[in-house]
């Protein structure tokens, strides 16, 4: 599981801070508008290999496909 909260939208990046299973200190995602580059800027200190981060960046992706940025939003999966 996964929190999602936005931290900055603009004409050219959008942030996302991820939680994993709600404890530790959050990571940072980005996608860049211009290139659509979607980045990690700080693993969470909980995600110790990556994979919050991965599917944090897939649902974000999914979010702007969708034109649809919530402010925060719970990602879970099984």
């Amino acid at each position: 599981m996964n929190k999602l909260t936005l931290k900055e939208y603009n004409t050219e990046r959008v942030v996302y801070n991820y939680l994993p299973e709600d404890d530790g200190e959050p990571g940072v995602v980005a996608y860049d508008v211009k290139t659509q580059e979607i980045t990690v800027i700080s693993r969470a200190s909980r995600d110790l290999h990556g994979r919050y981060a991965h599917n944090a960046l897939r649902k974000i992706k999914e979010y702007i496909g969708e034109d649809y940025l919530p402010i925060k939003a719970i990602q879970a999966w099984g």
